[in-house]
């Protein structure tokens, strides 16, 4: 409700400012900035809101029925030890 508020104003200020180009320009920019923004919280918030254990618990059986569950988890156990590392090396140097 707050953006369609702040939409509306800048749609009001554009109207009247329909004389200058370069304002009108500038306004009708900000405009599309806030819609995008809109749209993009709104994305956000639907990923925020879904359920994903479902999918994850599926992913893991079928992993385990195929044999790489193992395979998948001492990859990912590297790479985490890996990041680790970089991560202490960095705060070394950073001292």
């Amino acid at each position: 409700m707050v953006m369609l508020h702040v939409i509306t104003e800048l749609f009001s200020t554009i109207s009247k400012a329909a004389n200058d180009s370069v304002g009108m320009e500038e306004l009708l920019l900000r405009v599309r900035q806030e819609e995008q923004r809109r749209a993009q919280w709104r994305k956000e918030n639907i990923r925020r809101r879904h359920n994903y254990l479902p999918f994850i618990v599926e992913l893991l059986k079928g992993l385990a029925q195929e044999g790489q569950l193992v395979k998948v988890y001492e990859a990912a156990k590297e790479k985490a030890a890996k990041r680790e590392q970089k991560k202490n090396e960095k705060a070394g140097t950073a001292k």
